[in-house]
Formats: C-alpha cells, structure tokens, sequence
C-alpha cells in the first residue's frame, strides 16, 4: 500500500511538472506523437532495433569519412574535415577495426624500412602479429555484420508473429 502511494505521489509530482512545461490552450494530440508511442509501447524490441539503428548510423557516419578507393593521405584529410564539422567521428565500431589495423601494418612497415631491420626475426615476428591482427579485425567485422543481419532477421520474425497474434479474426 505504501508503495503505491508513493507511486501516485511521484506520478502527480511528474504530471505537474510535465504540465509546467506546456503552453496553455494545447491539445494532448499535439503533444504526443503515437507513432512514437507505438514504438515505445514494443519493449525489447523498441530498444533492440533503437541499438541497431544508432549502430548503422554510427557506420554510416564512419564511412563517409573514410571512404574505400581512397589513398590513406587523403582519407586522413576528409577524415579530419569531417571530425572538424561535425565534431566528432565513431571509433567503437566494429567496421572501422580493419581500417585501424591497417594504419598500424602501413606505420610498422615504414619503421622497419626506415630502420633497415626488415630482414631480421623480430621484424618478420612484428609483420606477422600485425597481419594477424589485420585478418582477426576483417574477421570481427564481418561477423558483427552477419550478426546483425540475423538481429534484424529475427526482429522481423517477431513482429511479423506479434502481429498476427494482435489480429482479431472473428
């Protein structure tokens, strides 16, 4: 009983605060998009498709900046550019891990020319770490793809069955 009391008590509190900030004379259809409330009202699946939607943002954005077909000086340059108007660039995403490690292979390969030490055991051992570090990177990105392919998959499975269970036949 105390509990629902203090429910009652926080939700009034909320809904006077809510009301605070609408202007007066507006209709609660302007205020609430159901749309929106449909989205929020599927749970799980409002969040699990929310991820993905900000996950494939994210490598959209991480993309544009770094395109294929580009020599690394220049995609360094647009890569900057971007940063600098939009103010900031995905670096947690799983697609840009070959990219970083190939960054690296390209700096690990001037160091051991400029050193002149590429014949050498240690240098041959740091090449292939990183060229193994460069297969597992394609490797994590391509399984993150096909995981999320089955997420989406699996997510359309779901709606498709909630959908029927919501329809009245008689």
């Amino acid at each position: 009983m105390r509990w629902q009391t203090i429910r009652r008590m926080a939700a009034s509190v909320e809904m006077g605060f809510v009301k605070s900030l609408v202007p007066p004379n507006t209709a609660q259809s302007d205020l609430i998009n159901e749309r929106l409330l449909a989205f929020l009202r599927e749970g799980e699946l409002a969040v699990t498709w929310a991820f993905l939607l900000h996950d494939e943002f994210k490598r959209v954005v991480w993309e544009m900046a770094h395109p294929s077909g580009v020599n690394p000086k220049s995609q360094g340059e647009l890569s900057d550019a971007i940063q600098g108007i939009v103010g900031w660039l995905p670096s947690d995403i799983p697609e840009a891990a070959p990219h970083r490690v190939g960054e690296r292979h390209r700096e690990v390969a001037e160091m051991i020319m400029k050193d002149g030490s590429r014949n050498t055991e240690h240098a041959r051992g740091l090449l292939d770490a990183v060229n193994h570090s460069r297969f597992v990177a394609h490797e994590v990105s391509a399984g993150w793809a096909q995981q999320k392919r089955a997420m989406i998959e699996s997510l359309k499975k779901q709606k498709r069955v909630s959908l029927a269970d919501d329809t009245d036949w008689t």
